[in-house]
């Protein structure tokens, strides 16, 4: 089942995921939650829409240039009351080796799920939720361990880490996450290699966004009065992006593509354009 996730770099980047979520409302009502960074992390979320969840005041305290966002529809793990959906609602985030915040649309096979969470627990990795992206995050995170250590965070070290995770965990993903450390911050994007669930980068000349969707982007130039220039990532790509500079990309795995076929028949908004199933 879907889910819809946004990310931003610019001043005030959480009013700009917030109007991305609004667009994705269609992929997920159970839950949403936008992350900001500033010099620490900012977050806020709750049960059910985008609009019922924020108003100006919270949204105020998001503060920071880069920020993150989901509304989620669960494909992992039981909710009997509000406390367990807010616990499992992403982004999700970790200190260790830096700061990494991921959110997602995407699922895993529940085998798959199980096998490598107790694989992780075995490495001694402590789960907070019962999401599967957790799974995910915790992946990216040790093969982040194994390259960054003491020194500088830098653009070769996320993509190291991106492949080391998509090396161990076969599932459908489009992944949009913030990764900081010290003063370096990055504001990330990826696909799985078989590129089952779309994933959307747009930049303009004051702006840098990812969005589940191309409609989600198109509404946002009504709001900064300037379009945007778009592309959908490819299958096994990641894109790194940072405030000031042009974003770099690199395709880490290649295979055949498997789009998921109701991601652009029933998913999808059809104003959305759909790169995809026209290749």
């Amino acid at each position: 089942m879907p889910c819809g996730t946004g990310g931003a770099i610019g001043k005030n980047a959480s009013f700009f995921v917030y109007h991305l979520l609004l667009q994705e409302q269609h992929r997920g009502e159970d839950t949403t939650k936008i992350l900001s960074f500033d010099k620490r992390h900012y977050e806020h979320g709750g049960v059910g829409k985008v609009n019922e969840v924020f108003n100006r005041e919270n949204l105020s305290k998001l503060r920071g240039n880069y920020a993150i966002g989901q509304v989620r529809y669960p494909t992992v793990g039981v909710y009997d009351d509000n406390e367990q959906k807010l616990r499992d609602a992403p982004p999700l985030w970790e200190d260790y080796p830096c700061f990494i915040s991921l959110s997602h649309n995407g699922d895993m096979p529940q085998s798959t799920y199980e096998n490598l969470r107790k694989k992780l627990e075995e490495d001694r990795f402590y789960f907070k939720t019962d999401s599967d992206l957790e799974i995910i995050e915790k992946l990216f995170s040790k093969g982040l361990r194994k390259s960054l250590k003491e020194k500088k965070l830098n653009n070769e070290d996320i993509f190291s880490a991106a492949k080391f995770m998509m090396e161990r965990a076969p599932a459908a993903y489009a992944v949009t996450g913030i990764v900081t450390k010290g003063n370096e911050r990055r504001l990330i994007g990826f696909t799985d290699p078989q590129k089952i669930r779309p994933l959307v980068f747009g930049k303009n000349k004051n702006l840098q966004v990812l969005a589940s969707e191309t409609a989600a982007i198109d509404v946002l130039s009504n709001y900064v009065n300037e379009k945007f220039e778009t592309f959908e990532l490819q299958g096994g790509e990641v894109i790194i992006a940072e405030e000031g500079r042009e974003p770099v990309k690199k395709i880490l795995i290649e295979t055949e593509p498997k789009h998921c076929f109701f991601e652009y028949t029933y998913f999808a908004r059809p104003d959305s354009r759909k790169w995809s199933i026209c290749l």
